[in-house]
This record gives C-alpha cells, structure tokens and sequence, in this order.
C-alpha cells in the first residue's frame, strides 16, 4: 500500500461555481514511508561502458564539452497509486549536494521522456563518483542494458527511439545560486500519462538541451543518498475525481461473536455521501433493519456484536446525490463464527539452548472454552510413551516445556486435543525431533515456528519472525547490538526469509552429513523459494547459505545488492563499520572478500560465492561474475548481477554464499594469510569441484614441435631465425628473449627425460647471445636491442631466472651470460632498495613508474641459483637480504603471478638452506595473493561448457582471463615450494596447493586451439594483427570466461612451453598430478647446491607403506657415459630424507668435473637428476 509522504487538504474555489474539491499533496521518495520505487543513475561519455546505480550522487553535467558530457535518468514507479487518480500538478524535484567542480557559467537542464527500458543497475566506486564497468543487465552511456540493448545513439541521444524530441520543461543552474538547495522541473502531462498507461513508464533523462562548454559537475542526491530525506522525489497534487463516491471492494472478518464489515471508498469531495449496512443469518427470508455506516477517512466501517455462531450474510448500500461510481450494492455471503467445537491448529516445537522443548499446539473456535491436551513423548527406538499430562490452555493455543530430553538422540512427540463439543481436524498429533549434544562449538541452539539459531564456534546465526523479520541475524558472541543482517538473496520482488511467506522449516542433523542444515520453504503467489542454511560439525565458524526459485518462468530477475549488511538492531537500522577490507573479487575470479570487522562480528571474514552452482543462472540471464563480491563499510556479499530475464519453472539456485568468521585480528600479515588460507580450505574442501580427464602430453608435444617450425611462428634477427612472440604476428624483424627461453628451457627439460627430439633447442641456445646488450653490459627482452634504454622488471627478471635453469642444467653458455648480466642487475636491485617499479631506466638504475612488489621475492630465487651456480656467499646473502623487503604489502604483493610463485619457491629453498621457519611463515602471504586471483569455480554456460576453468589462473590481480605463460610456470614453482617445503606447511594450504598443481594441466589443454570448440576460438585479427591457427598446438593467450570468444590476445609462442613441461613433469604421461598426489610414490627432489664443488645434499620422498613398513630403493651415481660412480645409502623407512655426495667415487678418488646423473630408482619408478660438479 503506497502510504503518502504528507497530506494538506486544501479548499479551491473552482471557476464558474463548480464544487469545491479535496486536493492531496502527495511525495514519493526512496526510503520515505514505505516507498522503494525510485531508480536512478548516472551515465558519462568518458567511461561509455561504466555503471553508476549504486553512487550517492548524481551528475547531469560534465566539465565541458562533449567529450566529458553527463546525463541523469530518474524513474518513479506509479503502480500503487490509484488507476483513477487524477494529477494536477507534478513536479521532479533533485537536491543540489554540492558542485564537484567550480561552476563557471550558467547552465540549463532539461527533462525529456524516456522512451526505452533501462536499468539501474548497482555500479559504486566507493569514495569516487563513476561508478564501475557495468555488468549484464545495467545501464551505461552505450547501452540501455548492456551489453544486450545498446542506446540507438549513445548518450540516449536518439529521437524519437531513446527520448522525445521535446523537453518537458528546462531550468538555468546559475553559478551563484548555493549547493544545498532543491530544484524543481514540471512533468505534469508525462505523470498523468505514465498513470494513465503504466506500460509507457521508462522514466525521464535529465541533460544539458546543448552541452556547455563551460566546467562545472553539478552532483545531485540520488536514491542510494544517506539522507533519505534529500534523495529525489516526485511531488504530486492529486484530485479526487469528482464529487461522486468511489466504491471499491466491500470486506468483512468475523470473530468472537462479532462481524466487523469495512467498505473503502474514494471521492464523495463534498462529503454528501452515505452508507448503511444489513445483516440475515443464513437460511433467513429476509435482510435484517439497516444500519446506518460510521464514515472513515478510508470509506465506511461497522461492527454487529453479540452475534450466535453460524453463518451469516451481510449487504452494504451507498448513496450519494451527485452518484456513486463502482457498484453501489454488494454482499458478502457464508461469514461463519466459531462454534463451541474446537478446530485443530499446527503442532510446534522450539528447542531451548538447555535442550528443553516448548511443545505448542494451535486451535480455534471452541466458543464454549472447554477444550483441552494432553502432551507424551518417547524416544523414537522405543515403543514406550511417558505421559507429560495436560498441556496449559491459552487463546487460541495451548503450550508446555518438555525437559530432561538427552542430547544426541531423536525424539517422538504426541499431543492429543479432546472438546466434549468436538473437534474439527485432526486429534493427534506427531512430531519428531532431534535432541543435538548439549555441548560443542557448533550446535542447534533452539528451533520452533519460524524460528531456529544456530552456533558455530564463536558466532550464532538467528532466525526469528518476530525478532529478525525477514533476515539471518550473524553475530559475535562478544556482543549483540551489532549484528551482520543477512537476508540471503535481494532484488527479487519479495523477500525470501519474509516470515509471511515461509511454509515450513525443517532441520536435519545427523552423524552422516557432518552438519546441521536448515530448510526453508516459502512461496510468493505460484513461485516457490527454498532456502538453506547450514553449519558444518567439523568446521567451527563456518556457515553456507543457498537459495533456489522454483516456478519462476513468467518473473524477471534484475540484480541484486550484497546480502549481509551491518546492522543496529536495538535502534533498527543500517550501520557502518570501520572494516579493514583486504581482498576483493579479482575479475571472474573465485567470489570471494575477506576483512575485519571490529563492529558487528569482532573478527575477520572470509566471503566466498560458489559460482560454479550458479551456471543455470548465469545461462538463463545471460550474465557472468565479473567483480560482484564485494566488502565495504556498509556490508558484504554478492551483488548479483541480473539480466532482467525471467527464469524457468525448474529450480534454479540464485545464490550459494559461504562465510567463515574468526574471532579478533590477525596479529602479524603472516597469521592474516594463513588464516585466509585455512578458512578458504575449509570452503574448498566441502564445494563441487569437476572431475580431471586424460591428457597425452606428450604426444602433443610432437604437433607443438611441427608448428614451430611454421614460417608463421619465425622471424629474422641479424640473419638469424627466431621465434615470434607470437603466430603470425607482423613483426619479423624482431624477437623476444622471453619467448626463446619459455621454449628452450621446457624443451630441455623435456629432451631430459624423453631424449632427444629437435635440434630447436640448440638453435635456441645459440642465439641468445643475441639478446646480451654490449653498451648496458645486461640481457634485455629485445633483439634488436641497440635502441633499448628503459626496461619491466618482471621481464628482467624473467631471463635471468631462464638463463639460470638453463646452467643448472649443465648449459655453459648461458651460466656465462648470466653471470655477465648478473652485477648490472644487482645495481639496480639496490639502487631501488628492492622495491622494483614497473618500469625502469637502464641507463641509471632509476625507478619510472609503479611497483612489482613480488619482483623482490622472484630476484631472490635468482639469487640462490647464483649461490648454487658459483658458491658465492655473496648471493647467498644479497638473496637474504631482499628476502626481508617481500613482507609488508598484504594482497597487493602481486603483480606478475609467475613472480609471486617465484617468490613461494624462494622461501621455501631459503628455509631449506637456513633452516629458519620464518620464510616459510613469510610464503603464506604470497601464496594467499595466488589463490585470490584464481577461478575456484568452473564456468559451464556458453561456449565454456565445452572447456574448464577450475583453477585458472589469472595473470595480474586486474586481468580476466587464464593465461599460459603465467600459469604453467606458476605451476612449476608451486610444484618445487611443495616439495622442499610441504613437512612445514598447514595442512589447508597443502590442500589449496595440491588443488592448483592438480587441476592446472586440465585448464591448459583449453588454451591449445584443437581442444577448444571452433565457434569459441577467435581466429582474427587479435589486437596484434594477428591470425590464429586453429590446428596448431601453441596455446592461446587468453582463456575467457562462457559468454566471450578466447584467442582475441593472439597465440602465445611464450607460453609454449607448457605442453612441454607438463609432458616432462607428468612422466605417466597421461594422468593429471592430482593422481600423483592421491598416490604417492618415490619423489627424487631438488638437491643443493647444484653445481656445486665439496658436496651437495640429494632429498628424496618415499611413500606410505604402513607403520615402520620398508620400501626398496636405491641411490646412485653415474657419470655422463653411464659410469656407475658411486651408491649412496637410502634410508628406506618411508618418508622425506637425504643423502651427502661429497663429489668422490666408491673409492673414495675425487670425481672430475662435470655433469653427473643421481639416479632414484624403486617401486617401479627411475628418476634422474642432473648435477654439475665444479673443479
């Protein structure tokens, strides 16, 4: 029911001597007396696909120019005002807030018709103005609802399709007239019209006539304003039609002996107008004496008491001398009082937190008050029932507490309803009840009617008709003014948890499913809404919400905002917390936020949303997650995005939330990481995750090596050939080292364990000196390169790290050029104190613009090679002390994803080396910014339904898509972290570890074009100018989510080397790592030093063969031509251990210099190392 803002009834004398009339003022507004039909949003020109529903502000002129142009569109919903109200006067009226830039001249602002649906949509940039990138289903300059319906000119400039030619009324903003003010634009004729044909609403624009060249962005309150009280409003003088009475619907409700009759009514302006009223018990000839109806400011009530049961009729008259429009006569028929039989009601149940049970049981009539029950309960294996006695009566309800219930055991419940004048309904009634152990962190608190709570660890979650209203109170146990209001699921057209709405809820627990679930049932009209709300035995302080529609084929689903918010309830509204807020959703990445709230919930939060459970959703909206969970100072959750479509009358889950809460604050960046990974481990482990298939690395290798040799793949340097950074890309003059050394240094590896198969690694190998610039004394990524002054840092890091895996594995040349480039890479190391920019100056060292933070840990990685390389102490101590710069940036470590894998792998050989475990504590933080940026769901709408997405990578915190590069070499350091660090790490980040390595080969193989579907592969041109090629086996760059093509960034020659890395590593050559993982068998792990020179140190892992069990293996060495050089002791008792070789044979002779083979061999397994002794 629309309740008006205010009303002043004034008396106009009319023309011509026309009766008086009652004119009613009337406001609209967001917030204001129940009113929540106001959309508004801002569109610009300079961000023509931006958002801007959820800002405070609005802006309807830019700084000048058409280039920086603003437009306001405003829409009042008229659809619970009265079809026949008649408009005198309309006015839209905006509050001035303040002007954001110094207005310089007058400028004028006109109101036009809209004339094509929009959107709001939600788009916020928080502390700013212009919202963000809008997502499916909203408004922005290009589109009425992006990306779907585009404006027929952006802007909203097309005549007649987007607006009307005309302006409704216009006004000047003078740069003199105050901020702070209200103004004003007629839209008379458009409301009556909008009233008269509601299907023609779509709102007003708000613009310039003709742009100013003059500054000046005039920021108007909009609806999401924090004073309601100034966000835009609609004012109407609203007429009553005519003299004449209005008749609508006669109603009337009959009880305890009474019937009380109510007839709204409309007009009767000069208040001439009467009503009487009848009453004739059923069966009777004729109507009772009339009675005369006591006039309302609604219309018409009356009440007949002292009334028998039985049934009753009941006719209403009006008349009015100036006539009644409506139907003036009606009746109501078969109006029954209760008799003295009772009618039987519901039986309920609320389980106290001392584990008694309040037993209710609901009736009605029983006009005679002699009713009674009787209560008994058993447990459900025994036959027996314990008789309670009577229950105490109530109106209308009859109650008892049932105590010494034992927890951890199902109840029967009995109550049995008896009348001496009889019952209507059933007599007995049933229930069974679970009893959960009194004690223990998570646990049911107490259930009933429309009511349940719920502990896990040190929060509770509430539910309560009358306490909570239509929302899940989340709380601490610290304190209970505060809480997180949680209402599930919002922009639906009704609320989910509305009590009106909810049928039923059930609550299962039991040893099997390791939880306690609560099930909503509800419905609105046909549709029907499930809710589930769920904490885990094994998992204190977890919690997992889902809600489904079912019957939703004829509805439309807009967007909707974040769930939970921070809440007041003892003054009943919205809150703001001072929330540290540390990550938020990267694009398409896993949904998740995580923080601090030091208000509501006194400890961190860790957000997730599985979107892999929303695929139907995002199908039937055709929309995507791109950056919809969010944390801010209002709340948490996700902001769904809507494609305003309807669903289907299947059910189709909208929301599937998982929040885990920690009571206090991380004390050190390392306890905040670590408890970030923990938390997300827990959700990991219960979420669906796809199922890995079968990959023949190697025989895809064969194809990647043929396509390579393609001229399309090649170009010429100095009348050398070179690999292209990419295929088929314009530029044949000219290479990247990066692109060589992705190649040389996988196909090494590869020739390492399946020999030798192209002579392209060494035509490789030859050419790098090509990149080695004589005037900078340095390696740099081009060749040419006489040209090159500035340089990335990650791309300078990058080379050397290949140059160094290369000497590692026996390759002089490029140990040579790295120790040349090396002493210019440690000067600029330090002249930036290890805080590596983005970009820098070769010439002098000098930082130009941005930070890569996690450059530091990659040159630490550098560094121990070069230990190993040389036996320097001097890289061993310039890798400890960059080590100390890594800490102290929290989730914005990352900048390259390679770089912070680097960094993982680094720490965990320093505390290899040192033995210190605070490198190992120090890796947790980067390892959490790798696992915030990867897609922890699997994309299955549009053209993703034929590939995977699981634990994608993205290559920057900013990026959307999954690229290879970054991500198999990721890979290949997270790989080494694990094996040189898993005896010290925490279980849930060995459980998120062993999830990336082992689903990142299935998402790889969807980056190689003959394993996409051909309708998602973009051939060309890519933004290089590029063309793919379908059939070849070089990956592509990018990998998108199901409504986008992948392939528009080109074919990576720089990310080829994946194949070939994973044929090598994955050395069944067919079963993904996770199969390694599930079965462990013998690991030969990385020794150190290498090369080395008085000994190195050989690791291994040997599997689980049972308590103190023994597994048969051996350790030998030989030399390049297969000489056995020396056997070495294994410790055969399962587990990690090590061996010495102190660089002698059996005899104890000093072995020559060279590269040696330490070779593993057991349960069916033969793993060689290479090593390279120095003399």
């Amino acid at each position: 029911m629309l309740i008006p803002a205010k009303r002043e009834f004034f008396l106009l004398t009319m023309l011509f001597g026309l009766p008086l009339l009652a004119q009613e003022e009337l406001i609209l507004q967001q917030g204001r007396n129940g009113y929540a039909g106001c959309q508004d949003a801002h569109i610009h020109a300079n961000k023509p696909d931006w958002n801007t529903g959820g800002e405070e502000g609005l802006e309807a002129t830019g700084n000048g120019g058409e280039a920086d142009a603003k437009h306001l569109l405003l829409r009042f919903d008229l659809s619970t005002l009265p079809a026949e109200s008649r408009i005198d006067s309309a006015w839209i009226e905006l509050y001035l807030a303040k002007r954001r830039t110094p207005q310089t001249a007058t400028k004028t602002l006109a109101v036009y018709r809209l004339n094509r649906p929009w959107n709001e949509g939600s788009g916020d940039d928080a502390g700013g103005y212009d919202g963000r990138p809008a997502a499916g289903g909203e408004v922005c300059w290009s589109h009425a609802v992006y990306p779907d319906a585009p404006w027929s000119l952006p802007g909203a400039y097309g005549v007649p399709h987007d607006h009307n030619a005309l302006a409704e009324d216009e006004r000047p903003i003078d740069p003199a007239d105050p901020a702070g003010h209200w103004y004003s634009w007629r839209v008379t004729a458009l409301t009556q019209a909008w009233l008269s044909q509601p299907d023609s609403n779509f709102g007003l624009l708000l613009r310039e006539p003709s742009v100013s060249a003059a500054a000046g962005i005039l920021n108007f309150a909009s609806s999401q304003f924090s004073a309601d009280s100034l966000r835009p409003r609609l004012r109407l003088l609203l007429a009553n039609s005519s003299p004449q009475t209005i008749a609508r619907e006669m109603t009337a409700t009959a009880s305890a002996g009474a019937i009380t009759v109510q007839w709204p009514c409309r007009g009767d302006a000069n208040g001439d107008g009467y009503a009487e009223i009848a009453l004739a018990r059923a069966g009777d000839a004729q109507w009772g004496a009339r009675q005369r109806m006591d006039k309302t400011s609604n219309g018409y009530d009356y009440t007949f008491t002292g009334l028998q049961f039985g049934r009753y009729h009941v006719r209403g008259w009006i008349s009015d001398p100036d006539g009644v429009q409506g139907d003036g006569i009606q009746t109501l028929l078969n109006l029954e009082l209760s008799p003295d039989a009772s009618r039987s009601g519901s039986l309920y149940t609320m389980l106290q937190s001392d584990n008694s049970v309040q037993v209710e049981l609901t009736f009605s009539d029983d006009g005679d008050a002699d009713n009674s029950a009787l209560l008994a309960h058993k447990l459900s294996s025994s036959p027996l029932w314990q008789e309670d006695g009577p229950m105490t009566r109530a109106p209308g309800r009859f109650s008892k507490l049932l105590t010494g219930l034992s927890g951890g055991e199902t109840w029967d419940l009995r109550v049995t309803l008896r009348d001496p004048d009889g019952i209507t309904g059933d007599s007995i009634f049933t229930a069974q009840l679970y009893i959960p152990p009194a004690t223990g962190p998570v646990r049911l608190l107490s259930q009933g009617h429309k009511h349940f709570e719920l502990q896990s660890g040190a929060f509770t979650a509430l539910y309560d008709s009358v306490r909570t209203g239509a929302a899940l109170w989340l709380s601490s146990a610290q304190g209970r003014q505060y809480v997180v209001r949680n209402t599930i699921a919002n922009g639906l057209p009704f609320a989910v948890l509305d009590p009106a709405l909810i049928d039923s809820i059930g609550i299962k627990s039991d040893g099997e499913c390791e939880c306690i679930e609560v099930t909503l049932h509800g419905h609105w009209g046909s549709l029907r809404h499930r809710v589930t709300v769920t904490v885990f035995i094994n998992h204190p302080g977890l919690f997992q919400w889902q809600c489904s529609l079912s019957g939703a084929a004829g509805i439309n689903i807009p967007n909707g905002a974040a769930e939970c918010t921070f809440f007041d309830r003892e003054r009943n509204y919205t809150v703001s917390s001072n929330l540290l807020s540390w990550v938020q959703q990267a694009p398409f990445a896993a949904g998740l936020a995580s923080g601090y709230d030091p208000l509501a919930l006194q400890g961190t939060l860790l957000y997730f949303q599985d979107f892999t459970s929303l695929n139907d959703y995002f199908t039937l909206q055709r929309t995507a997650p791109r950056e919809c969970v969010r944390c801010t100072s209002t709340g948490f959750g996700f902001e769904r995005p809507g494609g305003n479509r309807p669903l289907r009358s299947e059910p189709t889950i909208l929301t599937s939330g998982w929040l885990f809460l920690a009571p206090g604050k991380p004390a050190s960046e390392s306890a905040m990481a670590e408890g970030f990974i923990s938390a997300l481990a827990d959700i990991y482990a219960l979420i669906p995750k796809p199922a890995i298939g079968e990959t023949d690395w190697k025989e895809i290798t064969g194809g990647l090596l043929a396509d390579l040799d393609d001229e399309r793949c090649l170009s010429t340097v100095h009348g050398q050939r070179f690999l292209r950074s990419y295929v088929g890309v314009p530029r044949l003059d000219n290479a990247e080292a990066i692109t060589q050394l992705d190649v040389l240094v996988a196909l090494r590896r590869f020739e390492e364990v399946h020999g030798e198969v192209s002579a392209l690694d060494d035509h490789l190998a030859d050419n790098l000196w090509q990149f080695y610039n004589t005037r900078l004394n340095t390696m740099v990524n081009d060749a040419p390169n006489e040209g090159v002054y500035e340089g990335d840092s990650w791309y300078a890091l990058h080379i050397h790290l290949g140059l160094a895996r290369l000497a590692r594995m026996g390759d002089g040349s490029a140990r040579t050029l790295l120790f040349l480039s090396l002493p210019k890479l440690m000067r600029f190391a330090r002249s930036v104190n290890y805080d590596f920019p983005v970009f820098f100056r070769y010439t002098d060292d000098s930082a130009i613009s941005g930070h890569e933070y996690d450059v530091a840990g990659a040159y630490v990685y550098l560094m121990l090679d070069a230990w190993q390389l040389s036996g320097s102490e001097e890289y061993l101590q310039e890798a400890k002390l960059a080590a100390e710069h890594i800490a102290g940036h929290g989730f914005e470590y990352i900048y390259e994803a390679h770089m912070t894998a680097a960094t993982c792998a680094a720490l965990a050989r320093l505390f290899r080396i040192t033995g210190e475990s605070r490198y190992l504590e120090l890796s947790y933080m980067p390892f959490a910014n790798l696992i915030a940026i990867s897609w922890l769901w699997e994309c299955d709408y549009g053209y993703a339904a034929e590939y995977s997405t699981f634990f994608g990578l993205s290559p920057m915190a900013g990026a959307a898509v999954i690229t290879p590069m970054e991500q198999h070499q990721s890979w290949s350091y997270l790989r080494e972290y694990r094996q040189l660090a898993a005896s010290g790490l925490p279980a849930g980040l060995l459980q998120l570890l062993d999830g990336f390595i082992a689903y990142t080969p299935a998402v790889m193989k969807y980056t190689l074009p003959p394993f996409l579907p051909a309708a998602a592969l973009v051939t060309g041109p890519t933004i290089y100018d590029s063309w793919n090629v379908p059939g070849f086996h070089i990956p592509l760059e990018d990998l998108r989510e199901g409504w986008q093509k992948s392939g528009s960034l080109g074919q990576q020659i720089y990310g080829a080397g994946a194949s070939l890395i994973f044929a090598a590593e994955l050395t069944t050559g067919i079963r993904a790592e996770e199969e390694e993982l599930s079965q462990p068998r013998p690991a030969l792990l990385e020794n150190y030093p290498n090369p080395f020179n008085a000994g190195t140190r050989i690791s291994w892992q040997l599997p689980e063969a049972g308590r103190n069990a023994k597994v048969s293996c051996s350790l030998t060495i030989y030399d390049i031509l297969g000489r056995k050089v020396r056997v070495l002791p294994v410790n055969t008792i399962s587990g990690q251990g090590e061996a010495f070789w102190d660089g002698r044979d059996d005899g104890a002779a000093a072995a020559g210099g060279g590269v040696y083979l330490i070779v593993l061999e057991g349960e069916g397994r033969r793993l060689v190392r290479k090593v390279l002794l120095l003399r």
